[in-house]
């Protein structure tokens, strides 16, 4: 793989370098083989103690188990929502007086009101650090005056604490070596910068979610296991063993035996199958299943109910609520990396002057029509609510509905002008 214009590589016995071209060309980081290897927890302590080694910090086993981790249908799940519920939301960039700001909207919001692509993958790493704890953003050159790119180098070749870049992984790491860059120097860090979530030295939420990911794979482990020794009765056949023809045909008829299949044998031979009478599975490999996915929800949505469940009316709103706190806590995040962090790079990149900006999420609470309509309909039973209120909200003409009184009113006037005749 190429960071930096450096070359990294787990093979080449001295690390080449390359031509850089200034303002991110080039810079374009490629995937590289990365072995992946299964972990028990005393693997994992291992692992941490590594990369929290006050000299020789190393992340790579860790980077390991936590693309393992990335894996797991339930953390990637509550990743994509939480990244979700960050970045969607309307924004806006305004000045210190509140006044929005045109020009600087468009270098991040395309026309139809979305996040231009860069910009929007710049946010989903603001969530996406919370996770590891730190990582190092990579931008690409600027095209039509915004980013080409924006990507998260390797988490196995940064040591953040050190502003350092590994080179080549199997050479290990001394500080400002040979095979080590330090990102803050001047000729790199007008594209890149590290982003962390309150300590360059955190390892993220994965590292909360690890003993969990671990304990639930070895009990889906020793549930297969269970299944392939118990899942099915054990079939038992007799014959006559010193007949060695006999014998080979039995064995045959139960190997072949699949399902609803059949078999044909001797009169004197016979078949049973033999229920096992183990514990039941479910309540001792798929419970604790559940309990992990549970606890790694509470980790990262605050929360412990699982896309499946069905829970009671008054769990369900507390846990919506934790919800909306942590949904509001991310987004004040990004706007505070935004002016802490991307407003002065880009400032530093002359994409932007040297001027106060702020970004600004609409927090007003989104209420579907249908929720807005019931809410009028009960206000109406005891209130008049104006009519270019619900033309507003629903976009629909609206015309007063003549009342009961009205209608016997109307009628008894063409009554009269018709017929002559006394009201009804």
């Amino acid at each position: 793989m190429k960071v930096f214009g450096y070359k990294i590589t787990k093979d080449d016995k001295t690390p080449t370098k390359k031509v850089y071209n200034k303002g991110g060309k080039g810079s374009i980081v490629d995937s590289s083989t990365f072995d992946r290897a299964t972990f028990t927890l005393s693997e994992w302590q291992n692992a941490v103690s590594d990369a929290e080694d006050v000299e020789r910090p190393n992340r790579i086993e860790l980077a390991r188990l936590y693309k393992n981790i990335i894996d797991d249908d339930t953390v990637w799940q509550v990743m994509q929502t939480r990244i979700a519920n960050a970045i969607i939301g309307k924004i806006a960039f305004q000045d210190a007086e509140g006044n929005e700001l045109d020009e600087v909207q468009k270098l991040f919001i395309k026309p139809d009101g979305n996040a231009k692509q860069w910009f929007r993958q710049w946010m989903k790493l603001q969530i996406e650090k919370k996770f590891y704890g730190a990582v190092l953003l990579q931008f690409g050159e600027v095209k039509n005056g915004c980013f080409s790119f924006v990507k998260m180098v390797d988490y196995q070749n940064v040591i953040p604490e050190k502003n350092n870049v590994i080179i080549n992984i199997d050479y290990g790491f001394i500080i400002n070596g040979t095979n080590t860059l330090n990102f803050t120097d001047n000729k790199y860090k007008n594209f890149c910068y590290l982003a962390h979530d309150g300590d360059p030295r955190s390892l993220g939420l994965l590292n909360k979610i690890a003993p969990y990911y671990i304990w639930k794979n070895e009990s889906l482990g020793n549930w297969s296991m269970f299944q392939e020794l118990f899942g099915l009765d054990t079939k038992i056949g007799k014959t006559d063993t010193t007949d060695i023809e006999r014998k080979k045909n039995m064995d045959t008829a139960l190997a072949n035996t699949r399902g609803a299949d059949w078999l044909t044998i001797n009169t004197e031979d016979s078949v049973e199958f033999v229920s096992s009478s183990k514990p039941d599975a479910y309540n001792t490999y798929k419970e604790p299943v559940n309990y992990y996915d549970k606890a790694i929800n509470k980790i990262v949505l605050s929360n412990t109910s699982l896309s499946e469940d069905k829970s009671f009316v008054g769990s369900v709103e507390v846990q919506e609520r934790a919800g909306e706190n942590i949904k509001y806590l991310d987004k004040i995040d990004i706007s505070d990396a935004f002016e802490s962090e991307l407003l002065p790079f880009m400032q530093r990149a002359g994409l932007l002057a040297e001027q106060e900006v702020y970004l600004v999420w609409d927090m007003a609470e989104n209420v579907s029509m249908l929720d807005m309509a019931t809410i009028i309909e009960k206000l109406a039973a005891h209130y008049d609510i104006d009519e270019d209120i619900i033309e507003k909200k629903f976009n629909m003409s609206v015309v007063k509905k003549e009342t009961d009184s009205n209608i016997v009113e109307t009628t008894n006037k063409i009554m009269r002008a018709v017929y002559g005749s006394k009201d009804i």
